[in-house]
């Protein structure tokens, strides 16, 4: 029986096989079971983190009670559309492409660091089960990488494309249209994660959602 530690774009936690191309965590999110940990929380903490699946050759423990609780994500669009930014440590290189597209995206703000971020980050995302937070925008100004509702479905829009997302990858649903271009959509991705992207950050996208173009 697969844990519950896939995650889909609204950051809520499933049981399924697919495992994705990427880890993250946000904390321990156990405690002890009859059969070993149970993943009980939905999270633990502020520092949401998107994680590559092997570093230096570590093993992680998926779920223990003395360690953060290792989730997976389809791909990069999907963690940040569940409210989590690169981890400094294991993606240096992209937390710092984030850090930089943050602070261009935020010039008014003097001092950013993972902590800021993170305490932003916080205030828009989805805290507990059930809960659907999203936020409107025309979709002409949703920049590629964002995930949004689309016949109430999440879908990617990359590469002038809407994409429907599921857990095995991306299916093309339309190209984007002046007519869809005009429609307000809620939006998943958290407006701080918009704005990194509109700033020229370039999220790892799996290989699916390249069938669209």
């Amino acid at each position: 029986m697969p844990l519950n530690n896939r995650v889909d774009p609204s950051g809520h936690l499933h049981a399924i096989s697919a495992r994705g191309s990427l880890m993250g965590n946000r904390g321990n999110l156990c405690k002890p079971g009859e059969d070993g940990p149970d993943i009980v929380r939905y999270a633990n903490g502020k520092r949401w983190i998107i994680c590559v699946t092997h570093y230096r050759y570590e093993t992680l423990p998926l779920a223990t009670l003395n360690n953060n609780t290792q989730l997976f994500f389809l791909d990069e669009a999907t963690a940040l559309a569940a409210g989590h930014r690169p981890c400094a440590r294991c993606r240096r290189e992209a937390y710092q492409n984030y850090l930089a597209a943050w602070i261009k995206a935020h010039p008014e703000v003097q001092a950013v660091d993972a902590d800021a971020m993170d305490h932003v980050l916080h205030g828009q995302r989805n805290l507990a089960v059930g809960q659907n937070r999203s936020h409107a925008m025309q979709l002409a100004q949703v920049p590629d990488g964002s995930i949004v509702r689309w016949l109430h479905q999440p879908t990617l829009v990359f590469s002038g494309w809407l994409q429907q997302w599921s857990f095995a990858g991306y299916s093309p649903i339309q190209k984007i249209s002046r007519t869809a271009k005009a429609a307000e959509v809620p939006v998943l991705t958290p407006a701080s994660s918009v704005a990194v992207l509109a700033a020229g950050y370039v999220p790892d996208v799996h290989a699916t959602a390249h069938r669209g173009g």
